[in-house]
């Protein structure tokens, strides 16, 4: 949920100045990252978003043979550029709708990987008490990295940018529409009762 990157769930130009290509190997290489989450304060934009998020997840898992016009988005930037956003004119090349469907299955595979886990490396399907024990520990790493005389200041993780804007309501609300998505191709349809 980083806005500030491809333009998909996100109704933004994008930032192509943080995606970053390997030439060795060919991956795509994220940067500037930092911790994007919303909170319910947010008003009409937090449901919006979420409501935004239900729809593509739910597209994107039960089609994932078809381009979802979210994801074409990032076809179009990578083509056209964003000239009225940060000036970039694009790469002028057209990556096709195999391309988009390489990006649309980067994010499928990534919400497989949140809802089931990886069981031949031993790694759980994420849970909203896992993510409170990260907040935890990272409440924890960060006050060893403080100076001495800060060492015993309280971290306020409600506000700020980064690791403090971390809000697990937010995350857990999006780990639940990933959740029902996949929960809605285990359900028969009425067309096959």
């Amino acid at each position: 949920n980083n806005y500030d990157r491809l333009p998909c769930i996100w109704d933004n130009k994008g930032n192509p100045g943080n995606v970053m290509f390997d030439t060795e190997s060919s991956d795509v290489v994220s940067i500037d990252n930092m911790m994007s989450c919303m909170s319910s304060s947010c008003g009409p934009n937090y449901a919006a978003y979420l409501d935004k998020l239900r729809a593509t997840t739910a597209a994107v898992v039960s089609s994932p043979e078809t381009v979802h016009t979210n994801f074409d988005k990032v076809r179009a930037l990578l083509r056209e550029g964003c000239p009225d956003g940060h000036g970039w004119p694009g790469l002028g090349i057209d990556i096709g709708e195999e391309g988009s469907l390489a990006v649309q299955n980067g994010f499928i595979n990534t919400v497989d990987f949140v809802v089931n886990g990886d069981e031949s490396h031993g790694i759980r399907a994420l849970t909203k008490e896992e993510l409170e024990t990260m907040q935890d520990n990272l409440v924890k790493w960060l006050a060893l990295d403080m100076p001495g005389d800060r060492r015993e200041a309280e971290i306020d993780i409600v506000s700020g940018s980064g690791f403090e804007a971390i809000d697990i309501e937010f995350m857990n609300e999006v780990l639940e529409i990933f959740k029902e998505a996949y929960l809605a191709l285990e359900e028969p349809s009425e067309s096959t009762v």
